[in-house]
């Protein structure tokens, strides 16, 4: 990829707005009007609502400190912010006066509307027992777009700096999800009453803390971390980017997968 010349987040968003838009305007949310076209759509997206959860988790690890005895990193401020999004994120109110993560409540939500859940059951079962995630990845025969997208993810987690960690995270995802969110929203199949309703509460639920809360904060972290450093905005810009496209990827094969199913059998 090109050089980049960013200094603030204000230009990362002007260098990826136009990955940004193809998502946005992706004809992937017009698909999605039945219950079938539902089930297809969450058992593809339920693997990027999982790996979310690592990329989350690789952020708290590279900013906080998780050895015994623990010592102070310096980095407080950058640790807080990712600490409150982790406990959102990892154990959330459910809407029924529990508390959740967001993939168990994603996961919900496919056995409401009759999704099938076993490939993820799968890998997040193969996970459990420490086999390393490529073999999972590998073996687990995903779906078009859903091999690439968490393979990537992991590519970054394995490889990549903090700070394109967090440009994946904030740029490709908190900062994202609020309009993808509110686009699929309104395409949810509206006679389908309780088939719907957890996928919906998840929706809402991520609408409004990520527009109001996680995405801010995600993007003051990510400020902090790139400082005035073109380099490291370069890094940024470029991680970003790799992660757009690999969510339009992902947008494709569920575009494909619902034509497929509705055009029937060959």
């Amino acid at each position: 990829m090109s050089r980049s010349n960013c200094s603030t987040i204000e230009q990362l968003d002007i260098e990826t707005e136009p990955y940004r838009v193809q998502l946005l305007n992706h004809p992937v949310y017009e698909m999605v009007r039945e219950l079938a076209d539902l089930q297809i759509f969450m058992q593809h997206h339920v693997f990027a609502v999982w790996d979310f959860m690592s990329l989350l988790k690789t952020l708290q690890r590279q900013l906080g400190c998780f050895q015994i005895p623990w010592i102070p990193t310096g980095n407080s401020e950058a640790v807080r912010l990712v600490n409150e999004i982790a406990v959102a994120e990892e154990c959330d109110q459910d809407g029924r006066g529990g508390k959740l993560s967001h993939f168990e409540l994603y996961r919900e939500g496919m056995i409401e509307c009759g999704a099938s859940t076993d490939p993820i059951d799968l890998l997040t079962q193969w996970c459990r027992e420490n086999r390393p995630i490529k073999e999972c990845i590998a073996a687990a025969s995903l779906p078009p777009g859903v091999s690439e997208f968490i393979s990537l993810t992991f590519q970054i987690i394995e490889q990549g700096s903090i700070v394109q960690t967090a440009a994946a995270f904030v740029v490709g995802r908190e900062d994202l999800i609020p309009e993808m969110f509110k686009r699929i929203v309104a395409g949810l199949p509206k006679n389908n009453v309780g088939r719907v309703d957890r996928f919906l509460y998840y929706l809402e639920r991520h609408i409004e803390i990520d527009e109001g809360e996680h995405g801010p904060a995600g993007r003051k972290l990510l400020s902090d971390l790139c400082g005035s450093n073109e380099s490291l905005w370069g890094e940024a810009r470029n991680a970003a980017i790799a992660v757009l496209n690999a969510r339009n990827t992902l947008w494709d094969g569920i575009y494909s997968a619902i034509g497929n199913s509705a055009a029937g059998p060959q």
